[in-house]
């Protein structure tokens, strides 16, 4: 499917190696895709490979955060209006960050995903919608963060990729594995409303569920 593709390694490298450019192409499905990098700095590359009429954009907010955004958010006022609520908190972990963010998303309509560049610190943020329309697989280890629209690229970056037997056993029975389970070990789909922040300078990431659904009982369970 087409869409972005995020790949951080704690150690530096020099601009978008050509691995990462081979690893877009490898998502490009037919002649109408095209891939490029879209970011670049010693330690991240952000790419995207899409046709040309998808959905994508990349708005410089004030304060020198750059957020790319994937999909649409819906509503009168311009996305890049619609981001710059969020682009503050996104990159704050002080208690109360998570909150403004929930908020936001709570009274988001849309279906994207965001990756926050703030320029200055090398601090990235990334983060879905509530509902988690996109679907977006993810592999971490302690040297690599790699995230993609498309499963087959993040399998792509894992070194000696294996299937994951229960998912396979799941999707055998049910038709889909379950929770975040994929069919490769140690790739999981990301969950809706998850906010992912990279410090690139000291090679620290924190995930946190901005919004969580609280499907179970409630207060009236005890009622017909």
């Amino acid at each position: 499917m087409p869409g972005l593709s995020f790949h951080c390694d704690l150690q530096p490298r020099r601009g978008a190696p050509e691995d990462a450019l081979a690893a877009l192409r490898s998502v490009c499905h037919d002649e109408r895709y095209a891939s490029r990098v879209v970011a670049q700095a010693p330690s991240y590359w952000l790419g995207l490979s899409a046709y040309p009429e998808y959905p994508f954009a990349s708005h410089r907010l004030d304060g020198g955060v750059v957020i790319h955004l994937e999909g649409r958010i819906y509503g009168e006022r311009p996305a890049a209006a619609a981001l710059a609520e969020p682009a503050r908190p996104i990159f704050r972990e002080e208690d109360g960050a998570d909150a403004a963010l929930a908020r936001w998303l709570r009274d988001t309509d849309g279906e994207f995903v965001a990756v926050a560049e703030h320029l200055a610190s090398g601090r990235i943020a990334i983060v879905n919608d509530a509902l988690g329309r996109l679907p977006l697989y993810c592999h971490r280890t302690a040297q690599r963060f790699v995230l993609s629209r498309e499963i087959g690229l993040v399998a792509r970056c894992v070194a000696d990729i294996r299937f994951d037997r229960m998912a396979l056993a799941q999707h055998l029975a049910l038709g889909f594995p379950l929770g975040e389970r994929t069919l490769f070990e140690g790739v999981e789909r990301l969950a809706p409303a998850v906010c992912i922040r990279i410090d690139t300078a000291r090679g620290a990431l924190r995930r946190s569920n901005a919004l969580a659904l609280d499907l179970g009982a409630g207060g009236e369970a005890d009622h017909s």
